[in-house]
């Protein structure tokens, strides 16, 4: 038996529960190539989003959840979908689309929410960074680090990120770029 489009996000829910992941995944997606109600869309895309992230397919699960923000009806949840997505793809080194999206979730915010927005990510940046670190993923470390490098830092927190650097930059065999940047 497959989902049918008639089918409510609660029968959804109940019929792929006992699946493997990657099972769920092609029941949902042949799912989302049936006319379906928004309400249902978005809860397939979500559904999906969730999988994909529990599996490590960061890409993937980011993509699921920013075609979820267009079938969002809240602006909140329009906000926390952007952010979610932007952060799944930092965990998948796409920086690029991650800005885009944590601009669009800046555009619809106050001055405060701004703020709150550009630290928490700025903070990911470096958790992720550091569980990388920690798995012995020193390359991507780096562009993680170096990435964090370019925003808006305290004092402190250049300090901090400068010495990270230069201890994997020294670990990396990097000499010149720890070089450049102990002399600059």
């Amino acid at each position: 038996m497959l989902l049918k489009k008639e089918m409510t996000t609660q029968e959804i829910d109940y019929f792929i529960k006992d699946k493997s992941d990657f099972v769920k995944i092609d029941l949902l997606g042949r799912l989302l190539s049936e006319h379906l109600p928004n309400t249902t869309r978005k809860f397939v895309f979500l559904k999906l989003g969730e999988i994909y992230e529990r599996v490590s397919m960061f890409s993937d699960s980011a993509s699921s959840y920013e075609k979820a923000i267009g079938l969002s009806t809240s602006k909140g949840e329009n906000k926390n979908l952007l952010i979610k997505a932007a952060q799944l793809f930092i965990r998948a080194g796409d920086f690029n689309r991650a800005e885009g999206l944590i601009r669009n979730a800046i555009s619809d915010a106050n001055n405060f929410e701004k703020k709150d927005i550009y630290d928490g990510i700025k903070k990911y940046y470096i958790y992720v960074a550091e569980t990388n670190e920690k798995l012995r993923r020193l390359g991507e470390a780096v562009k993680l680090y170096e990435k964090v490098s370019t925003m808006e830092l305290s004092d402190s927190e250049k300090k901090q990120v400068k010495e990270k650097l230069m201890f994997l930059y020294n670990k990396l065999g990097k000499i010149r770029e720890y070089m450049l940047l102990k002399n600059g």
